[in-house]
């Protein structure tokens, strides 16, 4: 592990966990159950960084009464953590948000990257890809991120599919199902033909995101990764 403290390093860092939408473990003094969150932030020249609120929502009610938290993100294969102090607390559109310092120092831990959340077979969540001629394909997601998905189709896909093309993507946020995101999609890889029982599937990142919409599929995930922790405990 490398001590890191060198603060336009630790910017940069937290700049990245910003940008590649990674998902924060947060704990709060004295409490044994970690809390989730996202960077949502980073003002280098302020020397501040801002986080979203905490999940589940208890943990928001915790912080204002003990503001000192620990926090780790997985950024590719590095582990990062550090502690600080909430310097300011805020709502936007009723949702808390947390001004903290750009901490001083950071663990800096090399470990295997982080898999995605896989979603049951048993409540399949539908999604559907549109190409620029307006054919689409319907399939399921198999697995779910903040950047991206993974989906699986009953039917062979068609070859002019290919890694590194755009498409449009749509699927209803779950667990609630409630809010449908609509975005770009560029595919990275991909299997056209159906192999005995194994399906076609192919994967890839959403495209600029909408910052609310962005904001709601963090808090799913959130969601997803704790009902996950929850089930692997038992």
């Amino acid at each position: 592990m490398e001590k890191v403290n060198d603060k336009t390093r630790i910017a940069a860092l937290l700049q990245k966990l910003l940008e590649q939408r990674v998902l924060l473990t947060v704990k709060v003094q004295d409490q044994p159950s970690p809390f989730t969150s996202a960077i949502i932030e980073v003002n280098r020249d302020g020397g501040l960084f801002v986080i979203d609120e905490l999940k589940p929502n208890q943990g928001n009610e915790l912080l204002k009464q003990h503001p000192e938290v620990n926090i780790q993100g997985q950024l590719g294969g590095v582990l990062l953590g550090f502690s600080c102090v909430v310097q300011e607390s805020g709502v936007e559109n009723d949702i808390p948000f947390y001004r903290l310092p750009i901490p001083a120092e950071l663990d800096y831990h090399q470990r295997r990257q982080a898999v995605r959340v896989k979603l049951s077979a048993a409540t399949p969540l539908p999604v559907t890809f549109t190409d620029p001629q307006g054919k689409q394909y319907a399939g399921e997601v198999e697995d779910l991120s903040i950047g991206g998905l993974r989906a699986r189709f009953s039917e062979t896909l068609p070859q002019q599919l290919e890694a590194g093309g755009e498409l449009s993507c749509s699927f209803l946020i779950p667990p609630e199902n409630k809010d449908k995101l609509n975005c770009k999609f560029i595919v990275r890889v991909i299997k056209h033909e159906k192999e005995g029982q194994r399906p076609a599937f192919l994967g890839g990142q959403f495209v600029a995101l909408e910052k609310q919409m962005e904001r709601r599929l963090q808090r799913a995930i959130m969601t997803l990764q704790r009902a996950s922790r929850q089930k692997e405990s038992f």
